[in-house]
């Protein structure tokens, strides 16, 4: 069977939500600075983008139809019922509502992004740890000939030494690596949802919710700073939003099992509206396009770009130095 190639890192489904009636959607582009009016077939979308190769070297779309056929198709019924204000849940609904919308925190090119900055960072942290000096690299080379039965006595560990310190060779973290972290990583952050209160948020009327490429959004505790620690969907006083489609957006706040329904007041949506935007990569999509606008606009959305999640802060291997012991003073005058 011919392979998939054409990957939507936001379901076609899901952006259908937010597609108006002539099926295509409003989108910012805060690279190119631009707006656009497209439809959901070129949208968040990128060439093999779930493509594994398997032990064989044979390229796979098993990912991709996975994602299709057991996630976002009885999601897709899920979110209608929602939009009709419906909150009766049947069969296994709830884990894979959870499942869906911890997808949509993980599936995406900034999580890809994320991932790669921190295996590049994490290795090139560990070959300066493990090779501080020459005569570590040499214990290096000398252990790495014996486990490969390879001849490295004709190179040099002087040149490898300084060109791991001036980080002067190239990490290549393989797709497939982030695939994995993508599934186990989603699975992870569904059970933990399944500890929160649940609220399906409905909107005012005359008002539509938007979405963005990454669209898990988490929100600090007020008065926060994020500055000196972090947070996550389960710090005490955090709430995580998400929107399901432009009529519905759900929110996980605060550990229980509680669900209800609420149609929140217009501030609120305004609120939801400008985290999600906020929390964009690259796209910013919305069904109208003065509410997009309106959004960009008070956002600041052309001057600004969301920063790495990641940074390692580790110390540097090379800025340790031994503490030298303090000799006694033997001019000092006195007498033994």
């Amino acid at each position: 069977m011919k392979l998939s190639r054409r990957h939507h890192y936001l379901p076609q489904m899901y952006l259908r939500g937010f597609a108006d009636e002539s099926e295509r959607v409003w989108v910012f582009d805060r690279k190119e600075d631009k707006f656009l009016h497209q439809g959901i077939l070129n949208t968040a979308v990128k060439k093999d983008f779930y493509t594994v190769v398997g032990p064989d070297g044979q390229k796979s779309d098993h990912v991709e139809q996975m994602l299709a056929n057991m996630v976002e198709d009885p999601m897709r019924r899920i979110i209608e019922r929602l939009d009709k204000q419906n909150l009766t849940w049947e069969g296994e609904d709830r884990a894979i509502l959870a499942l869906f919308v911890a997808l949509l925190r993980t599936r995406n090119p900034a999580f890809d992004r994320d991932q790669n900055e921190f295996t590049e960072q994490f290795h090139r942290w560990c070959a300066k740890a493990m090779n501080s000096s020459v005569e570590a690299v040499e214990e290096t080379l000398r252990k790495y000939e014996q486990a490969v039965g390879e001849d490295m006595t004709d190179v040099s560990a002087q040149e490898v030494f300084q060109m791991i310190r001036d980080d002067q060779y190239e990490i290549t973290n393989p797709r497939q690596n982030n695939i994995k972290i993508m599934l186990s990583l989603a699975l992870d952050v569904a059970q933990a949802l399944f500890r929160l209160n649940w609220d399906i948020l409905a909107t005012p009327k005359g008002c539509t919710f938007i979405t963005c490429d990454n669209p898990f959004t988490v929100v600090p505790p007020p008065y926060s700073d994020d500055s000196i620690e972090g947070y996550g969907i389960l710090t005490p006083g955090a709430s995580t939003i998400v929107p399901l489609s432009s009529k519905t957006a759900i929110c996980f706040f605060s550990e229980g099992d509680r669900t209800r329904g609420a149609v929140i007041f217009k501030e609120f949506w305004r609120n939801t509206n400008m985290v999600v935007a906020g929390n964009s990569d690259r796209f910013v999509i919305a069904r109208d396009e003065p509410l997009l606008r309106s959004v960009v606009r008070q956002g600041k959305l052309a001057q600004w770009r969301r920063p790495s999640q990641f940074k390692m802060n580790a110390p540097d291997p090379y800025a340790t130095k031994p503490i030298e012991k303090e000799q006694p003073d033997l001019d000092n005058g006195s007498s033994a």
